[in-house]
């Protein structure tokens, strides 16, 4: 029986490759790029000036038509640095239910601790603000359903920062996969390598807490919702905007035995409706494989960064063949039929290497989650990164980590009517 076969130009041309042009389509986060009139200026108020946030403050300055008009933080060498970073003429607050008496803010960004998040997305929803809140988006299962019915009930814009929706390589990568370039999606392998401590210095021991509050259980969920959520969330998108029925998982502090409380090193597996798998890791004393996701397909595999991807081609066993084959096994008629591999050994990796997907990226995610946000502020439209995907990538997260802590499968929990 004739091999069927399947050669690049066939796999390039059903990918799109062939034809990737210099800009993604982003699609229903399409951005509107001229520049916003001095009316239609958004003014935004950042609650948590530290390293995030600030870093946030920064790219907010060079964004047309969004504005910087309040900071706050509770530790004042951050918030000195924020108004400094603001360019000083604005007011500045240690409390953010002060700030959100402001009456000229039509916005704010929350990037604090994770366990003050829910209080003050809903505090600002409550005063009329839209809320751009970094993830992970809560703390707890309960405080995300409770922020999804403040959504509703106040109809305020509300973004939830899983940056990677505004990505025109994650973007084309999402197209490619509806598009059938890799067949079926059927399993999914993620993980975020780093080789440090993940510990920040203080100037006193009695802030450690307070600066080092990823590393303590009563503030974070730590590299499952700090890191985890990011690539939960790509998974999530890749499978259709689904979110997985169930997860199993093993954490432990193997590495720093430093006082932290929460896990040096995760990893989980989750089960989604349709039978795919999401394998992820996460650990603090290697980077090799870095930050990265793989989607593999009946097809080819998709392998995602947040600079670039790259596609494999993949030319699976025809079910005809492989019949023909165990026809013959069972007849004792050994002949040559094409299964896939040359032999009953092991199979190699994949020797296919792959084509780049690297539109042009003018801009950072960040940048762009950010004015898009902005976007949604003037036309009330609904944020790409809305409340519903960063409850699913945020529960997804604190699920592992319960799973993790009792040793035993945990289901996604019954909140129907969020759906």
């Amino acid at each position: 029986m004739a091999k069927e076969t399947y050669s690049r130009r066939d796999f390039l041309k059903r990918a799109g490759l062939a034809t990737v042009g210099a800009a993604a389509v982003l699609g229903s986060a399409e951005r509107s790029r001229a520049k916003p009139s001095a009316s239609d200026t958004v003014t935004i108020g950042i609650i948590g000036t530290g390293s995030r946030g600030s870093h946030l403050l920064q790219i907010i300055n060079t964004i047309p038509g969004l504005r910087v008009a309040a900071v706050c933080d509770v530790y004042q060498p951050h918030l000195e640095r924020g108004l400094k970073l603001a360019g000083g003429k604005i007011p500045a607050y240690q409390d953010y239910r002060q700030m959100l008496e402001q009456k000229d803010l039509d916005s704010v960004l929350i990037a604090t601790p994770l366990h003050l998040h829910a209080r003050m997305c809903i505090d600002a929803m409550q005063a009329g603000k839209d809320v751009f809140c970094e993830k992970a988006m809560t703390y707890s299962v309960e405080e995300a359903r409770e922020v999804v019915q403040w959504v509703k009930r106040t109809n305020r814009v509300f973004q939830v920062g899983q940056q990677r929706r505004y990505s025109p390589v994650y973007h084309q990568a999402m197209r490619l996969i509806r598009e059938g370039a890799i067949g079926e999606v059927v399993f999914i392998r993620a993980q975020w390598h780093r080789n440090a401590d993940w510990r920040r210095a203080v100037p006193d021991p009695s802030l450690e807490k307070q600066l080092n509050w990823r590393l303590y259980r009563e503030f974070s969920g730590g590299l499952m919702t700090e890191l985890g959520t990011h690539q939960i969330d790509v998974a999530n998108w890749a499978l259709g905007d689904i979110h997985p029925e169930s997860c199993v998982g093993i954490g432990g502090i193997d590495y720093w035995k430093d006082g932290r409380e929460v896990y040096d090193n995760v990893s989980v597996v989750y089960k989604y409706p349709n039978g795919v798998k999401l394998v992820y890791t996460s650990i603090t004393r290697n980077k090799f494989y870095g930050a990265s996701e793989q989607i593999m397909g009946s097809e080819g595999t998709i392998e995602l960064t947040t600079s670039r991807a790259k596609v494999y081609r993949e030319n699976p066993t025809r079910r005809s063949e492989f019949k023909e084959f165990v026809w013959s096994l069972e007849r004792e008629l050994f002949q040559t039929v094409a299964i896939g591999t040359a032999t009953f050994l092991p199979e190699d990796p994949n020797a296919d290497r792959g084509q780049w997907i690297e539109p042009e990226m003018p801009h950072s995610e960040e940048y762009l989650q950010l004015e898009s946000f902005a976007e949604c502020v003037r036309t009330r439209k609904k944020p790409f990164a809305d409340v519903i995907v960063g409850y699913n990538a945020g529960v997804a997260a604190l699920i592992a980590n319960e799973a993790m802590d009792k040793g035993e499968v945990v289901l996604w929990p019954d909140h129907e009517e969020l759906a």
